[in-house]
């Protein structure tokens, strides 16, 4: 079953959970789940996966499925991409995804690194789902890569279906964050994925604005030891969908 973003609004609206925080994430600052930061305000559309090749994509690069929102699509970072970001080519990392990614990523304080590390031990041990690992949010109008987002990896590896997200700089303010973290909710639910996490700190009031509008719902706290004491989310497919 397809699942559209409206559909999963629909289907979460509880009134026992009480109002959606008001907090405007531009105003908030940095938003941050797990190892990465967004912001945004949800958008309804469908979303589904087809087959993308970006306008500017080398001959030697294989398109792979993507996550299609009304402004984004969700596209798998390369291997070969990931390896070159990690060893700091930026160059040849825009080369291999055909992209242009932005200058801060990655980042020069090293931020990135450890994210960039995980996302391709779990793509190399599990190269069948690496559906399950990072994507890049390329804005459908023009290409431009506004963020990247994905899962912390496969469920079976990481022992449940986690999401997180980035958005840049210049793309803040404009929704793309609950856009994109809605739009992986749908498709874990479409995989079977009855439930689907997301870990906040709690001091970052932007990112607990977009995992609430997206309907998730604190169960619990958990130390991260990267990033500390964390906020642990959780939202759950609606019976009958």
């Amino acid at each position: 079953m397809r699942l559209s973003l409206s559909a999963l609004l629909e289907g979460l609206a509880d009134p026992r959970r009480g109002s959606v925080a008001h907090l405007e994430p531009e105003e908030a600052g940095e938003e941050r789940t797990g190892a990465v930061e967004a912001t945004g305000h949800l958008v309804e559309h469908p979303c589904h996966a087809d087959p993308v090749a970006l306008p500017s994509q080398p001959p030697d690069v294989i398109p792979t499925a993507s996550i299609r929102t009304e402004r984004l699509s969700l596209v798998l970072l390369h291997e070969a991409a990931l390896e070159a970001l990690a060893r700091r080519d930026h160059r040849e990392a825009c080369r291999l995804q055909g992209v242009d990614l932005p200058a801060e990523f990655p980042a020069l304080d090293g931020s990135d690194d450890f994210f960039l590390k995980v996302q391709l031990e779990r793509l190399r041990a599990n190269p069948d789902l690496r559906a399950w690992c990072a994507r890049l949010m390329v804005r459908r109008s023009d290409g431009a890569v506004a963020g990247h987002c994905g899962f912390h990896g496969p469920p079976r590896a990481v022992g449940r279906a986690e999401i997180g997200y980035t958005v840049f700089p210049a793309h803040r303010g404009q929704g793309l964050a609950t856009e994109a973290a809605a739009a992986l909710v749908a498709w874990a639910w479409e995989r079977g994925e009855m439930t689907v996490f997301a870990s906040v700190a709690p001091a970052n009031l932007a990112s607990l604005a977009v995992v609430r509008k997206v309907g998730f719902v604190q169960t619990g706290v958990q130390m991260d030891e990267i990033d500390g004491q964390e906020l642990v989310f959780e939202v759950t497919r609606p019976s009958g969908t």
